[in-house]
């Protein structure tokens, strides 16, 4: 399932070049998407685009602020 939403930044995510990392505190327009596989429990992500990548948020890196639809 996707939803659209505003998420904020809540950990500073490792990994990643400088200029693709987002900055903690900031928020950011979203796609939530919440998926269950075979093996594992349901989680959560979130996916953000900055200078035109789309980057992945995991599930504790992030906190849902307002949901748009």
């Amino acid at each position: 399932m996707t939803k659209q939403c505003k998420i904020r930044i809540t950990k500073d995510i490792a990994g990643l070049y400088p200029q693709y990392r987002p900055k903690v505190g900031k928020i950011y327009k979203a796609e939530y998407i919440e998926y269950a596989t075979a093996n594992r429990k349901p989680t959560s992500i979130g996916v953000i685009e900055i200078m035109g990548k789309r980057i992945i948020i995991r599930r504790d890196e992030f906190e849902i602020v307002e949901v748009l639809q």
